[in-house]
């Protein structure tokens, strides 16, 4: 079954679930494991809204 887990995208600052096979860390960076810990299907994405 395929896991997914919460990562930050370093150049958007966007959160979202991606399989945990795809993660890269130059491009990703692990989100708080405790608030989202792995899963078996994909949570809605957080957009990161920059406030101006």
């Amino acid at each position: 079954m395929a896991t997914y887990i919460r990562v930050k995208d370093k150049a958007t600052k966007h959160e979202f679930d991606i399989l945990e096979h795809r993660f890269d860390p130059e491009r990703h960076t692990r989100v708080n494991r405790k608030h989202y810990p792995p899963t078996s299907f994909p949570r809605n994405p957080k957009p990161h809204r920059p406030i101006t």
